[in-house]
């Protein structure tokens, strides 16, 4: 019988079931040390919980440079992991690099904090930590990329799900989240985004987040191209939705159902950029500020949403602090008791009619329209129109040789002559909308000629 099991862990590719190496499953015996044993076997392959429950007492380490591809697997929430140590604010399960090259699925798992109070856990216990070993070692050489986290549940853990160090690429999804005393999904510390990584991406789609506790979020993201859609976050106790930091770009905040009892923010962003928030259906309470746009933001587009106000008015539906640019609303805001504000300033509102509202809160159908193309010779410039006074514009180019585009908004202010062009979007500074006087133009700043397509519309 030995025999036959070591032969059968050396087979790269092979399942392992955690039985044969020593679990019980019985949630008496500590089984530590047989699953370390059963990972430890393979450099790829599946590692498999028949039902049962299997009690832990200490970290599991998962050396990514030591492994191909695993998969984590086992039959749904009969097959259940259960910290039951006496250490604090430790993972459950540590998967950590550099290594990019690799792929982690982790499927149809119980992760369970044994130690709580109450329905509020208190030991710090994080179900799964993802990235370097060496998290304060921000040197570009990289955390852990590819993980795929689907159909699992955890349950009374201050931390779900934390990425860091320099990883990137993961899908959760379709997972249950109960009760997080800090957060389900935790982005920390540069995680996503430092040279040598190229992009990063984190999408967290179709979840189930229920209860966290007051002072909580549900998802926290700091780093380029995340995605939260799709998901229902409940939060029991005070808890807050999704916190965009300063990192984050182009992100995607939408079709998500959220409902809290207090005065919390459904979004928050706290210096992110380039992303939209839309088709979320967002309850509302007394208090809140249900998506709060701090003062360094910019280039967000806010589409439509729907706000249930039947525990009461917010403070605000949206909140644009002093010093946000860039910021569009782009449809209607649908609340059920009309009476909440949209709080500050935006570039344009464009209602569900199609009705736009400029910097100057005028409203005007669309009422001047062109596009063309145009060769624009190396570092030089093109006059794409006129502007007159008292006008709104919103303008885009862009050039096929090197993918650049860039979109402006450009408001003649009164009868002065004086034109301001806030910037939307932009992929390199080598192409450009300016203007000199009333003339607004198209900059090529790459040595030679370019064919530029525009596009502009007078919307005010």
């Amino acid at each position: 019988m030995a025999l036959t099991k070591v032969s059968y862990s050396m087979i790269e590719g092979a399942t392992v079931n955690v039985l044969d190496f020593g679990a019980i499953g019985d949630n008496v015996a500590d089984d530590t040390a047989a699953i370390q044993a059963a990972i430890d076997s393979i450099t790829a392959g599946v590692i498999y919980f028949p039902v049962g429950t299997y009690k832990i007492t200490s970290t599991i380490n998962i050396d990514a440079t030591t492994k191909a591809s695993l998969n984590f697997l086992g039959d749904g929430l009969g097959s259940e992991i259960i910290y039951s140590g006496i250490t604090p604010d430790i993972p459950m399960f540590y998967y950590f690099g550099p290594s990019s090259g690799n792929y982690v699925f982790v499927e149809y798992l119980q992760f369970r904090n044994a130690f709580r109070t109450s329905d509020t856990a208190q030991n710090g216990i994080i179900a799964w930590r993802f990235g370097k070993k060496d998290a304060a070692a921000l040197d570009g050489g990289g955390g852990v990329s590819n993980v795929t986290f689907y159909k699992n549940q955890i349950v009374h853990c201050d931390i779900g799900l934390e990425i860091y160090a320099e990883s990137d690429q993961f899908t959760i999804e379709e997972n249950f989240f109960f009760v997080w005393n800090e957060y389900a999904v935790l982005c920390l510390t540069n995680p996503l985004s430092v040279s040598g990584t190229g992009s990063a991406s984190v999408r967290v789609h179709k979840n189930l987040m229920q209860g966290g506790q007051t002072g909580s979020w549900a998802i926290k993201f700091r780093g380029a191209n995340v995605t939260a859609q799709s998901n229902v976050i409940q939060n029991a106790t005070n808890g807050a939705g999704i916190w965009l930091e300063a990192s984050c770009t182009g992100f995607n905040i939408s079709n998500n159902y959220t409902e809290s009892p207090g005065n919390a923010n459904f979004i928050l962003c706290d210096g992110a950029s380039s992303g939209s928030i839309e088709n979320n259906q967002m309850g509302a309470y007394p208090g809140a500020n249900i998506i709060d746009i701090r003062g360094t933001c910019r280039n967000i587009n806010i589409g439509q949403n729907f706000y249930p106000t039947s525990g009461g008015q917010p403070s605000a539906l949206v909140l644009i602090n002093a010093g946000a640019t860039g910021i569009n609303i782009i449809g209607d805001q649908y609340q059920t008791t009309p009476g909440a504000p949209i709080t500050g300033t935006t570039n344009f509102n464009v209602d569900g009619s199609g009705n736009v509202s400029s910097l100057t809160s005028l409203k005007a159908p669309l009422i001047a329209s062109e596009s063309s193309l145009v060769n624009i010779a190396g570092s030089s410039s093109y006059t794409l129109f006129t502007a007159v006074a008292n006008a709104c514009y919103l303008v885009n180019i862009s050039q096929a040789g090197e993918n650049y585009a860039a979109t402006a908004i450009v408001t003649v202010i009164g009868g002065s002559g004086a034109v301001n062009i806030n910037s939307i979007y932009s992929t390199n500074a080598n192409l450009s909308i300016t203007a000199t006087g009333l003339a607004v133009k198209a900059n090529n700043g790459i040595g030679n000629t370019r064919t530029i397509f525009y596009g502009f519309t007078r919307i005010a």
